[in-house]
């Protein structure tokens, strides 16, 4: 049993410091999450990989997908709608970033053409509601 100066909750009270703990545990599990995806990279090299059909439940994760995305799940995780502090700044200059070079730059589009949705539902209604919305407009 760990004695009471060793736990968790007495570091806590003794410094009153929380975050260093979080994201040491954040980053061990980036590192076995990453650990995990190589060890499965090299199952896989010479066997035939399984087909995934259920992309309603979850979508696997492109292992580059991964490496640029572990940065803002672990350091700069700020709300990109919150300008009052930095972790915000970061995060809206990320979002507008991935917006213009990687997704609008890609498609040949505008950047203010280019919407991210919180999921699929947020998405659909929009897909349906904002066409009906404009025809209204028109008439």
């Amino acid at each position: 049993m760990l004695s009471p100066s060793r736990t968790v909750s007495s570091r806590l009270l003794r410094t009153g410091s929380w975050l260093p703990l979080w994201l040491g545990s954040v980053r061990s599990a980036a590192s076995s999450l990453q650990k995990e995806l190589i060890k499965k990279r090299e199952l896989e090299k010479d066997e035939l990989r399984p087909l995934y059909m259920d992309f309603q439940a979850t979508t696997p994760m492109d292992p580059r997908v991964l490496d640029a995305m572990l940065p803002y799940q672990v350091n700069y995780y700020g709300n990109p709608h919150s300008r009052t502090h930095a972790y915000g700044w970061e995060s809206e200059s990320a979002m507008e970033t991935a917006r213009k070079q990687q997704v609008a730059d890609l498609i040949g589009a505008d950047p203010r053409e280019i919407i991210f949705t919180s999921g699929a539902t947020e998405s659909n209604n929009m897909a349906i509601k904002v066409p009906s919305a404009l025809h209204h407009q028109l008439k």
